[in-house]
């Protein structure tokens, strides 16, 4: 096994000890024992524990955003690549618990690389969010008097579904929440004449 297959396997194990016990209860030891090799090894593929935890969520956040842009890429109308972007989010940000409590964990701030990630996932966010929005636009769908607000106000109330939807086990795909959601947000609640 090269250098390279090692790293990844060793970011492997580690993802899984962070996913079962946490950030706190991970140690070097558990990761080595696992990954049949000396403590001291580990240390010739990484720094320290927070290299290694560094490794797995730069790991998560891209998983994350090849599975959020295979599925949007997989419809052409823009309101079902805003469907397709939530239930991509949830799902993925489910499966991958360690980037969602990196993604929430205070405690975690002091690291910065945790500070570097939360900016580049939101930055990923607002641009994806934006892009579907301008295309929702030009094509005629979608008639937004302040887009930079209507972002914001979408990115909120994905944040606020997130502990009713990643936190739960089973997240079926066109979840009711998010169909409402979504509804709600394409056509309101006021009657028209």
């Amino acid at each position: 096994m090269d250098r390279d297959e090692k790293r990844k396997r060793i970011v492997e194990i580690a993802g899984n000890f962070i996913s079962r016990f946490g950030w706190q209860k991970t140690t070097m030891e558990g990761i080595a024992g696992k990954a049949k090799m000396a403590k001291s090894s580990l240390y010739y593929y990484f720094q320290n524990k927070e290299d290694i935890y560094q490794a797995v969520i730069e790991r998560d956040s891209r998983m994350l955003r090849q599975k959020v842009w295979a599925d949007i890429s997989e419809v052409t109308s823009p309101t079902d690549k805003l469907s397709a972007y939530i239930n991509a989010r949830m799902t993925a940000l489910q499966r991958l618990s360690n980037y969602y409590s990196t993604l929430t964990d205070e405690f975690l701030d002091k690291y910065s690389f945790v500070r570097y990630e939360r900016e580049k996932f939101k930055l990923f966010e607002e641009n994806t969010i934006h892009h579907i929005l301008t295309e929702g636009c030009i094509k005629g769908i979608f008639k937004i008097e302040n887009m930079q607000k209507t972002c914001d106000s979408i990115i909120m109330a994905i944040k606020g579904m997130e502990p009713i939807l990643v936190l739960r086990k089973n997240f079926p795909r066109g979840d009711s929440i998010v169909e409402n959601m979504l509804n709600l947000l394409f056509n309101g609640i006021r009657y028209k004449k």
